[in-house]
């Protein structure tokens, strides 16, 4: 969660993570799928580049329905 947290504070703030190209949608998606997290300790979605940041993150991401569900 650290390493999301991390990555997080960079994208919010208009730095570029080597690596990664997100759009302003992707960043505010996984700043929803991150504050689930902390609150409900799982959040569901449907986003490619989330899922692609989450897995990259250690953070367990299986698939639900159409989407995926993160847990931690």
């Amino acid at each position: 969660m650290l390493t999301l947290r991390n990555t997080l504070q960079k994208l919010v703030k208009g730095e570029k993570v080597p690596g990664w190209n997100l759009s302003a949608h992707d960043i505010e998606e996984l700043v929803r799928i991150y504050n689930e997290l902390i609150e409900d300790r799982k959040s569901s979605f449907i986003n490619g580049h989330c899922h692609n940041v989450l897995t990259l993150c250690n953070i367990t991401v299986k698939t639900k329905g159409v989407g995926w569900e993160a847990s931690i």
